[in-house]
Order: structure tokens, then sequence, then C-alpha cells
């Protein structure tokens, strides 16, 4: 800043007096004013001029605030963020190949590896409210990401793009479609699993993080980010076995209703009424989770290699009116808390390895609207009568136990 100082030379010029006393004084009086007045104008010029140079040092001191703020928001968005990076040139390039954690694609970001059985996502009221949500309506293993249930709740919570909260009326539905999904090898490397649309392929949801940037999916991986187009890793297709037809769908947890997954249909309410995911190469257990999708009324799971027993907790899903799983591997018995599933017009579990005789009555009991109950050829049998309590399914018109000794 440059300092300017002023100078300034007063010239005064005395009156000349007339040559009568009144006019002397006259002119005497005039001098004096005059070089008050100029005074005054003196001082007001410099006060001015001190104000000035004080706005300007407070001005300049400003801008050197605003220009040191304006550096560190920069250094600090370039840190956080993801660069939008095109498709990949293979599928290994997409989902972990051999040589993953070092892939050529242009904008990987480093960040920190997240450690497998552990999770990465953000903290704060929404994250603790879910967790508390979903413990009470399941148990306490959502918390545990090596669980289905625990799969299914991080995914929701962490990398579900579509962020709900606990009043939002979908939330518990989505849940138990999720947690049906991790539970029959969905979201696994291993062998078997969802053969149709399943998940992005090979990403192991206990320890990898879904993200999106721009129009890419990315996961985090080997301390990077590796992204591919998000559409075309949404969308899918599949051959319905009964038109012989190409059907296009959305895979299981894609970012969108999951009344548009696969094997998913819902009411014109958005309550998911049935799933039929049938021979589709799924392996693992039922879990009991299930039965948070409340108005389910169709579940179809046959030809598939599930194992262990039936939930009783699907007790609750007092709408089903057919449970259809047929050719699996399941063991066990038929749970007598079924019998609150009034509206149950189908139950077929033929081709298993269950112990299906003798039949509880107080299981027949509850479930009089029962039209056609098929149990024939399964391996596991035990010596018994068949209940009398049977006469109590007056509307049953089909009743199987062919291969099974009575």
């Amino acid at each position: 800043l440059d300092l300017i100082v002023l100078h300034m030379s007063v010239a005064t010029t005395v009156t000349p007096a007339t040559m009568d006393q009144n006019g002397f004084q006259a002119g005497e009086g005039q001098h004096s004013s005059r070089r008050g007045s100029m005074w005054g104008t003196v001082k007001t010029f410099t006060r001015q001029r001190k104000i000035q140079l004080i706005l300007g040092v407070v001005i300049f001191l400003m801008m050197i605030i605003a220009g040191l703020l304006l550096v560190a928001g920069l250094q600090a968005t370039n840190s956080g963020s993801v660069p939008s990076v095109g498709p990949f040139e293979s599928d290994d390039d997409i989902f972990g190949g051999e040589d993953s954690g070092s892939s050529d694609v242009d904008g990987d970001v480093d960040g920190p590896t997240v450690a497998p059985g552990t999770t990465s996502g953000p903290t704060g009221p929404r994250r603790d409210e879910l967790f508390d949500f979903l413990e009470d309506v399941s148990s306490p293993s959502v918390r545990d990401p090596l669980t289905p249930a625990g799969k299914a709740a991080h995914w929701l919570i962490d990398e579900d793009m579509r962020e709900l909260v606990a009043a939002d009326t979908s939330l518990l539905q989505r849940f138990g479609l999720a947690t049906l999904y991790f539970a029959t090898g969905g979201g696994t490397d291993d062998d078997g699993g969802w053969e149709d649309c399943s998940a992005i392929p090979e990403i192991n949801y206990s320890s990898e993080t879904l993200t999106t940037t721009g129009d890419a999916l990315c996961v985090f991986r080997s301390g990077k980010y590796l992204c591919a187009e998000a559409v075309s890793s949404e969308d899918c297709t599949y051959i319905d076995e009964g038109t012989q037809t190409e059907v296009s769908t959305k895979r299981m947890l894609s970012p969108v209703s999951e009344c548009d997954w696969y094997g998913i249909g819902c009411d014109a309410k958005g309550n998911v009424v049935s799933v039929v995911v049938d021979d589709n190469n799924l392996v693992g257990t039922l879990p009991s989770e299930l039965a948070t999708v409340e108005k389910l009324e169709f579940l179809s799971l046959r030809d598939n290699d599930m194992e262990g027993t039936l939930p009783p907790d699907w007790k609750d899903l007092t709408d089903l009116q057919e449970i259809l799983l047929s050719d699996n591997v399941l063991n066990g018995t038929i749970p007598v808390e079924w019998k609150s599933l009034g509206k149950l017009k189908r139950l077929e579990l033929q081709d298993n390895g269950m112990t299906v005789v003798p039949l509880n009555p107080e299981l027949l009991k509850g479930v009089t609207s029962l039209k056609r109950l098929l149990l024939e050829a399964n391996e596991v049998t035990v010596l018994g009568d068949i209940p009398t309590e049977i006469g109590l399914l007056e509307s049953l018109e089909n009743l199987s136990l062919d291969y099974i000794q009575v």
C-alpha cells in the first residue's frame, strides 16, 4: 500500500483596507474568516484519508483470508473425491480377477484397505436407529457382517443407494429379501448360488463397499476403487422355462424398488406378495427373516439345493397361500408353529430328506384351508399312523404320501 502524504501550502491575501476606518476593519475580518475556513478544510481532508487507509488495510487482510480458505477447500475436495471412469476392458478388471488389486483402470483412487469381516460406512443417528430397529425384528446377528442377516443389514444401511430409514414401509420386506439372497448363496465366491440375476457378480458384501460416482458403479477392493457402468450392471436377462422366452429384469440388490428384482412380484401398493426363484442353484438354508415380508402370499423355491429345516418363524406369514419347496435337500419336520397359516392352500415338500410322518395333529387343526399336500419321496420317514385329524382338512383335494412308509 502506498501512503500518500499531502503537503498543502496555504497562501493568503490580505484584503486591502479602504481609506476609511470601517472599511479597513472589514477587510481584516474577511482575512481571519478565510484562514479559519481553509484550515478546517485541511483537517477534514486528512481525516478522510486516514479512514480510506484503514479500510484499505482491512480489505487487503480479508482478501488474504479468503484466499487461504479457498485453497484449503480445494485441497479437501480433491482428497475426498472418486473420479468417474469408463467401463473395464475385461470382467476380471471389474470383478476382481487375479490382478484386481493392481487394476490398470484410469482413475483408480487410493484408499484405506477394508479388512475382511469388518465394514466401512457412515456413522450417525440413521445407522444406529436402523441397527436397533432391525435387531428388534430379527436378532443381534444383524450386527455381525458374517451372518446372512448381518450381511443384509450392513448392505441395507451402508451400501443400498435408496438410503431407507426406519419409517419407510418397504424397509422390512427389502431386508427380508436381502437376507434370503445372502442365506441361499448370493453374494459369495463359493461354488453354487444364484446363477441368474445375482447381485453384482463376485462382490463379497461382508468386506467390500459398493458406491457410485457419476454414471459408474464402484467397489472398493485392495485399497482401490474399481468402477464399471452402473446401468449394464443392474440389468439382467433370463430364460423363462415355461414360455422359453428371454425376460429382462433387474439384478438382486439393485438400487431400484425390490418389486423390480428378479423373481419378485408386488401388488398395487408395493407390497411383496410373491417370491419365485425356481431352479437357480440356491444353496444354504431358509432364513427366519423372510417373515419380515409380511404380505407374502406365494413362495416357490423349487429345484434348488437348499438344506436345513423349515423356519418356525414363518408362522407370522399369515397371508401365505402356497409354499412350494420340492426337490431340495431339506430335513426336519413341518413346524407345529405353522398352524397359524390358516390361509395356506398348497404345501409341497416332496423330494427332500424330511421327516414328514407322523403329521402333527396340532398342525392339521390350524391349516384347514389346505387343498394340496404333497409329501412323497422324502428320504427320511418314521413309522406311525396317519392321524385322524387329517379329516379336519375339509378342503383337501390332493394328498400324496407315495414312497413313504407308514
